[in-house]
């Protein structure tokens, strides 16, 4: 069929082209209805609104604005593709090539009570997955755009949240993953940090609770190929520059009937090599002194034994346990004390030395300090009682 063009005459300033339908007085007003003609076996025409070029100055701008209403709720404004029997079209919305691209922005309305949601969602599927939602920076010869997630800002209250998280209304929730793209050279870094203030926000990492077995927390450096080292675990409280530093807490968890979690630390296994060593020490001081190293099994009726040895070796010398204290460049040197616990209405805890049995048995060698004037005493003695023990010195 033919082509139909209606348009206003060119000029200095070309008049304007209006298509309307008439004012209602007590009704509801008539449609305008823009579209093209249907196909049996072609491609259906598209509709095309497009607006003015400018060669010196600004293109025309596209406006497309639904009807307000003095009483009711404004009209919609819906953009959707077409339906079909394999798949429905898509929708693309962008703004154009150029040098200087032009930003997309989609976002509700300013409003004095509430405003509107701004919801972008994936489709729902009956026997398949539901649609994704991707989003996504622009790619680059030179950095890659960010995403950034950003909640409200307020002047009154706090700011708003900003919740990650995967749908519960199913037998089994989604896995939530956060991670940084895999490249041939360095990968990314991932940081989850509250932000700076007068109080700083507390971070929490933690599993849900569970009716039966609950789940893990794992924090695990990443693992190197080659002669490299694996990567570091840094746990560390924060510092302060006039109170006390912030404090570390490694706690299994408590039961109310069963036993109370374990807590183990333990270095790393090596084939070939030595295995990973463990050091536990308190924090130095320049001015004052360094901090304690308490080691103990906790109260109860009755409580569990505190055990310090090395590993068992199959093919040499096993490993040397070592007690000592510090030495000091200018007053006496720290004493090592060795003691049992006392019974109220009991014994009293015995205290036990014993060298290792072998082919030829294990020495015990008790040594005083060697001095520039005098050595050190060795004193053996039963303490004062209304009947003192004994002591004895014998071979076997």
């Amino acid at each position: 069929s033919g082509s139909t063009t209606i348009e206003s005459a060119s000029g200095l300033s070309s008049g304007t082209v209006t298509l309307k339908s008439g004012d209602a007085s007590s009704a509801a007003s008539g449609q305008v209805n823009i579209l093209s003609g249907s196909s049996s076996r072609g491609v259906a025409g598209d509709v095309v609104v497009g607006v003015g070029s400018g060669v010196s100055g600004d293109g025309g701008s596209l406006l497309m604005s639904a009807g307000d209403s003095s009483h009711n709720t404004g009209g919609r404004i819906m953009i959707g593709s077409g339906s079909g029997s394999d798949q429905s079209g898509n929708v693309l919305l962008a703004s154009s090539n150029s040098d200087h691209t032009g930003s997309v922005v989609v976002a509700t309305g300013d409003g004095e009570s509430s405003v509107g949601d701004l919801k972008v969602g994936g489709g729902r599927s009956v026997s398949n997955e539901g649609g994704r939602l991707l989003l996504f920076g622009g790619k680059s010869s030179s950095a890659g755009g960010s995403v950034d997630l950003i909640s409200g800002e307020s002047t009154s209250e706090s700011s708003g949240a900003i919740t990650i998280g995967s749908a519960g209304q199913s037998p089994s929730s989604g896995r939530l993953t956060l991670s940084t793209g895999n490249v041939d050279s360095s990968s990314g870094s991932a940081e989850i940090t509250t932000g700076d203030g007068s109080v700083s926000g507390d971070l929490k990492l933690s599993v849900g609770r569970s009716k039966f077995d609950a789940g893990l927390v794992s924090i695990t450096s990443g693992s190197t190929e080659g002669a490299s080292d694996g990567g570091r675990v840094v746990v560390r409280g924060g510092s302060t520059s006039s109170g006390a530093g912030g404090s570390l807490v490694i706690g299994a968890g408590t039961s109310t009937s069963g036993d109370g979690g374990s807590t183990q630390v333990s270095g790393g296994r090596s084939v070939s090599g030595s295995g990973g060593s463990i050091s536990v020490s308190s924090g130095s001081s320049d001015d004052d002194m360094s901090g304690s190293v308490m080691v103990g099994s906790g109260s109860g009726t009755s409580t569990g034994i505190v055990r310090l040895q090395s590993g068992a070796s199959s093919s040499s010398s096993s490993g040397q346990v070592s007690i000592g204290s510090g030495s000091s460049s200018s007053g006496a040197g720290g004493q090592v004390v060795i003691g049992v616990g006392s019974g109220v209405s009991g014994m009293g805890g015995a205290l036990s030395f014993s060298a290792g049995s072998g082919v030829v048995g294990g020495n015990i060698d008790m040594v005083s300090g060697d001095g520039v004037e005098e050595s050190g005493d060795i004193l053996l003695r039963t303490d004062s009682s209304s009947t003192s023990g004994a002591l004895s010195i014998e071979t076997g």
